[in-house]
């Protein structure tokens, strides 16, 4: 099937087997920890509960870890792409000082 468009929605809301896919045991268990961190999120304004592995916020002093969501794999690790967002923020930042007439 590969990525498409909204393609985690199945496994937010848990309704993987709404979609004709051949899932498989890991699907399952990533569409129910994105679940509870989604629950987790809306009752607490944390994602972090109990069983689940520790999301760390996005900061700099913890190398802006992100989530890896992989079945009984799912752990937080350093962003390994942070320079592309980088120059694309600045890239963003300097056309929309062109377009407002403010030099940056």
């Amino acid at each position: 099937m590969g990525a498409r468009h909204a393609g985690e929605i199945e496994y937010v809301f848990q309704t993987l087997k709404s979609v004709d896919v051949p899932w498989t045991a890991d699907d399952f268990k990533v569409s129910d920890t994105m679940s509870t961190y989604w629950v987790q999120f809306v009752k607490a304004g944390n994602p972090n509960g109990d069983d689940l592995p520790e999301w760390p916020p996005y900061q700099k002093n913890n190398g802006y870890q992100t989530m890896h969501l992989s079945g009984e794999k799912t752990h937080a690790a350093p962003e390994v792409h942070r320079a592309r967002y980088e120059f694309l923020g600045a890239d963003a930042e300097r056309a929309m000082a062109q377009t407002s007439g403010q030099p940056k």
